[in-house]
């Protein structure tokens, strides 16, 4: 069985890692997101520090311990990420870098992958996780089940959420005997 896993703010918390380079491209606006940043500014501040901040990165507590038990189980792990959409940067090097790095095993990275839920239905995917609802709502569309990684349970959403890997672990187990008969 497959599951479709996002990267950022869903296995890693780049958030804090690119407010740390925002403070660097425009020390005057401190506190600030990307998303404030007029479209030129945007671009010129992904241009600049997008490579950096993703080679910064480390995956959340709990992740390799939820990849480990997925793989053990006998799960393919798909990665379906944006990563690379609208940048050219080495996105493949530095994400499977940082995998590398902390030895967090999947079968396959999908890049530059917008709308997520077309790719989901393709590889067959049975429950994909992703912290943007756009991406579920893709993916639902296709009849995939989803579940929502949020930084606080405040988010409106659709689809059940965590906040953490550690409960979703919990949720994966429960959801594999269910679906999987393991």
């Amino acid at each position: 069985m497959i599951i479709g896993i996002d990267i950022d703010e869903t296995i890693t918390d780049t958030k804090s890692i690119t407010l740390k380079y925002i403070n660097q491209y425009a020390p005057e606006l401190k506190g600030i997101l990307y998303e404030d940043f007029s479209e030129d500014a945007q671009a010129d501040f992904w241009q600049k520090y997008i490579g950096m901040i993703q080679s910064e990165n480390e995956f959340m507590p709990g992740v390799k311990e939820a990849f480990d038990y997925l793989k053990s189980e006998g799960y393919e792990i798909v990665i379906i990420t944006a990563r690379g959409h609208h940048i050219d940067y080495d996105a493949e090097g530095i994400t499977e870098a940082l995998f590398k790095k902390y030895d967090v095993p999947y079968d396959k990275i999908i890049y530059r992958t917008k709308p997520k839920g077309t790719v989901a239905n393709q590889m067959k995917v049975k429950l994909f996780i992703d912290d943007r609802e756009v991406n579920l709502l893709s993916a639902a569309a296709y009849g995939i089940q989803c579940v929502r990684f949020v930084e606080r349970y405040d988010e409106t959403s659709k689809f059940r959420q965590f906040t953490n890997w550690s409960d979703l672990l919990l949720y994966l187990k429960m959801w594999g005997r269910e679906n999987h008969g393991n």
